[in-house]
């Protein structure tokens, strides 16, 4: 990035990255954000995040999207959505067990009428 004597103000962004499916696509990820000037980024397979720091006089949100996409997956801008898109989740995720859950009761229902029989 920069030298040692010069200081640098680092933009932090997060953001939203689709289509890892293993930790084989974490590091591809990783290793194309991190290929570009003054970008410093890790990725959080479990999250579907990449937290990056970058130099914005050299790289900007866009050109980190588009380094993702060559990389072979999706990214999205989470910063200021963050909450709203945890709360998507966590709603997806809850109505998903909720489902599953109402599956077993029919089931358990359906096995019980039947041994009444």
């Amino acid at each position: 990035m920069a030298d040692s004597d010069s200081k640098v103000a680092l933009e932090p962004r997060t953001f939203k990255v689709t289509g890892m499916t293993c930790n084989a696509c974490v590091n591809s990820v990783e290793r194309s954000l991190n290929s570009m000037p003054g970008v410093s980024a890790t990725v959080n397979f479990a999250a579907e995040k990449a937290s990056v720091l970058f130099d914005n006089s050299i790289s900007n949100s866009n050109s980190l999207v588009e380094a993702v996409k060559k990389a072979g997956y999706k990214a999205e801008i989470l910063d200021g959505k963050d909450n709203e898109y945890e709360q998507k989740k966590r709603n997806k995720e809850i109505k998903s067990y909720l489902e599953k859950f109402s599956i077993f009761l029919e089931i358990i229902t359906f096995i019980n009428i039947r041994r009444r029989w």
